[in-house]
């Protein structure tokens, strides 16, 4: 997204997440909301912790601006975390 001054600032991005176990009821919605995390200057990283192997993770994150506006869901990412081999 190109930023000009006339654009508020991002604070936050919430993350969303959902654990895959399985195959995927259409009619549930597995997305929760992991937490927020304060905006700093870009690239940007935060640590996840507590994932479970032989599971498939997904992700998604969402910017919140200073006037509290909420911006679209990015893409999803995704990770499968495999057993051992």
């Amino acid at each position: 997204m190109d930023l000009t001054p006339r654009h508020a600032g991002v604070v936050s991005y919430h993350l969303f997440a959902y654990q895959q176990a399985g195959p995927v009821n259409p009619r549930a919605n597995p997305w929760k909301k992991v937490g927020d995390v304060k905006a700093l200057p870009l690239p940007m990283a935060c640590t996840l912790t507590q994932f479970q192997e032989g599971h498939k993770y997904h992700f998604a994150v969402r910017a919140e601006d200073s006037f509290r506006r909420r911006g679209p869901f990015s893409n999803p990412s995704s990770i499968e975390l495999l057993g051992p081999s």
